[in-house]
C-alpha cells in the first residue's frame, strides 16, 4: 500500500473524530471561538442559577423562571449549532459576539421586567454579558448596545411608572435609568479604548511577525538564487537522516555541478555568471516534488535532497534533470551557448553519519566530472 492510500483514510478519520468532538480539533480559530462560546454558555447557566435563587425566595414567579431557563437552554443550542455547522464563519465577525450579547441583552431585560423586588442586583449581572464584547466590539458597537439595554430598561419603566402616581414616582424612575445609563456609557467607552489598545498590539505582532518572516528567510535562503542555503540544507539532512533511522524511509543526495562554470564567468562576464546561476536554480526548482530540497552549496555547486527515492528512482530522475539543463535556453548567454550540469548521487545508508553520505555523492559527483561531465553517476 502506497503512503497516500494510508494518509488518505487516517485524515478521513481524523476529520470524522473533529466533527463530533465538543471542539473542533481541525481549525485552531474555530476551536478559539468554541471555547469562547463554552464559556460565555457556562456563564449564562451560572446567572440562570441566579434567577433559580430569586424564583426561591419569591423575586420572581414561576413562568418567569420557566420561561427564562427555556431562552437560556435554547439559545446555548442554537449559537452552539452555529458555530459546530460553520455557519458562524460567513458573518463579518465568525465569533458572534454581538449578536451573543444582544440576545444576553434580551434575556436580561425580560428578568429585569419580571422580578418583584432586587433589581439592582440583576443590574449588575448585566455586565458581566456587556463585558464580553470588551475585546472584540469596538466603541460604537459597545455604544450601540448599551442604547439597546437603556431602551429595553426605559420602556420598562415608564410600564411600572404609568402604575404609579407620577407626582412621587417620577423622579424615582429617571434615576434609575440615569445610574445605568451612566455605567454603562462608561464602560462602552472604556471598552472601545482597551479594544483600540488591542488592535494596536495585534498590528505591531503582525508587523513584528511578518519582519521575523523575512528575516528567516534571509537567514534562511540564498541571496542570489532563493535556494535554501548551505547551514539550512544541513539543518534539513539532520532531519531527514532521524526520520530514515526512525522509519527506514529511503532518500538520496544529488550533487550538481554547472560545468565549466568558470569559463561562462571569463568570456561572458560575472554578471552573465549570476543569471545563469539564477536560470538553473529556476529551471531545476519546477521539476522537483515538494517534499524534495534544493541548496545553493557552494559556489556552481548545488545540493538537492530528494525523500522517499531510491537510488533507481534517483538515476531516472537525475536524468531527466540533465537532460533538461542541456536543452535550456539560458537568455543571458549568446544563442550557441550551451550549458550542462554533471551529478553526483549517493542513497543514505542507515545509520551512517549524514557527512559519509555527502562524501559518497561528492565522490560520484567527481567520477561524473572525470568522465567527461554533462552526466550522471552513482556510488553504491
Amino acid at each position: 500500500m502506497e503512503d497516500g492510500d494510508t494518509a488518505e483514510p487516517t485524515n478521513a478519520a481524523a476529520r470524522r473524530a473533529s466533527r463530533f468532538a465538543l471542539i473542533p480539533q481541525d481549525d485552531p480559530e474555530q476551536a478559539h471561538r468554541v471555547r469562547r462560546l463554552l464559556l460565555a454558555g457556562c456563564t449564562s447557566f451560572v446567572v440562570l442559577f441566579l434567577f433559580w435563587l430569586y424564583y426561591l425566595i419569591g423575586l420572581m414567579d414561576g413562568p418567569a423562571l420557566t420561561n427564562l431557563s427555556i431562552a437560556t437552554i435554547v439559545g446555548n443550542i442554537l449559537f452552539y449549532t452555529l458555530f459546530r455547522t460553520g455557519l458562524n464563519t460567513r458573518a463579518p465577525d465568525p465569533s458572534l459576539t454581538l449578536w451573543m450579547i444582544l440576545f444576553s441583552t434580551l434575556v436580561l431585560l425580560y428578568a429585569i421586567g419580571s422580578a418583584n423586588d432586587g433589581r439592582a442586583s440583576l443590574m449588575l449581572v448585566y455586565l458581566v454579558p456587556f463585558l464580553f464584547g470588551l475585546f472584540r466590539l469596538s466603541i460604537v458597537e459597545m455604544l450601540s448596545i448599551a442604547a439597546f439595554f437603556l431602551a429595553g430598561y426605559g420602556w420598562i419603566l415608564s410600564r411600572e411608572w404609568m402604575q404609579m402616581d407620577p407626582r412621587i414616582a417620577l423622579h424615582l424612575q429617571v434615576f434609575q435609568w440615569i445610574v445605568p445609563a451612566f455605567v454603562l456609557c462608561w464602560f462602552a467607552i472604556f471598552a472601545g479604548y482597551v479594544g483600540s489598545l488591542r488592535k494596536n498590539v495585534s498590528d505591531s505582532n503582525a508587523r513584528l511577525e511578518e519582519a521575523l518572516t523575512r528575516l528567516q528567510a534571509q537567514v534562511s535562503r540564498d541571496d542570489l538564487t532563493g535556494l535554501y542555503n548551505r547551514r539550512t540544507i544541513n539543518d534539513i539532512l539532520e532531519q531527514e537522516r532521524s526520520r530514515s533511522d526512525r522509519g527506514g524511509l529511503p532518500f538520496c543526495l544529488f550533487m550538481l555541478d554547472i560545468d565549466h562554470f568558470k569559463v561562462i564567468n571569463d568570456s561572458w562576464g560575472h554578471a552573465a555568471g549570476d543569471e545563469v546561476l539564477k536560470t538553473f536554480s529556476d529551471s531545476v526548482s519546477q521539476i522537483l516534488r515538494p517534499t524534495d530540497f534544493l541548496a545553493r552549496y557552494g559556489g556552481e555547486e548545488f545540493l538537492l535532497v530528494s525523500t522517499q527515492t531510491t537510488l533507481d528512482g534517483a538515476q531516472r530522475m537525475a536524468e531527466r534533470l540533465r537532460a533538461m539543463i542541456a536543452a535550456a535556453p539560458f537568455p543571458s548567454l549568446p544563442r550557441n551557448a550551451q550549458v550542462t550540469v554533471s551529478i553526483g548521487i549517493a542513497e543514505y545508508r542507515l545509520g551512517e553519519p549524514i557527512q559519509t553520505a555527502l562524501l559518497r555523492a561528492d565522490a560520484a559527483l567527481y567520477a561524473a566530472k572525470q568522465n567527461g561531465r554533462n552526466r550522471v553517476e552513482t556510488v553504491t
